[in-house]
């Protein structure tokens, strides 16, 4: 499982020591709106210098935000299943709901029953 989610916990984890460490070819740099030449309004951006990565083309920051925080929501599900399977001793059913019969209010992918 880790070794999936390694690329992009790593990318944020080097995100996190750029914002925090700063030098010259090591940094974060955030992009307000803009109005471009055709007159249209540019969402916010971000990009990292990084000297073994390939991440400083401007990436849309919303869309960046929303697929960090499904990966991590993804994450710790699947961590919490993997634990949760290590540590009981007595049999249990995981059921993984789809998303559309989900509660809206608290839409939990996994569920448990007991054997």
């Amino acid at each position: 499982m880790l070794q999936a989610d390694h690329r992009w916990i790593y990318l944020w984890g080097e995100v996190r020591n750029a914002f925090e460490h700063p030098n010259p070819s090591y940094y974060v740099q955030v992009n307000n709106f803009r109005i471009l030449a055709s007159r249209e309004i540019q969402l916010p951006t971000w990009q990292m210098k990084h000297p073994r990565l390939d991440v400083f083309k401007p990436q849309n920051m919303v869309q960046s935000l929303v697929l960090h925080r499904d990966n991590i929501l993804s994450f710790f599900e699947n961590l919490l299943l993997v634990m949760t399977d290590k540590t009981i001793t007595f049999p249990v059913e995981f059921i993984d709901q789809e998303e559309e019969h989900r509660d809206p209010d608290c839409p939990k992918r996994y569920g448990f029953a007991g054997s």
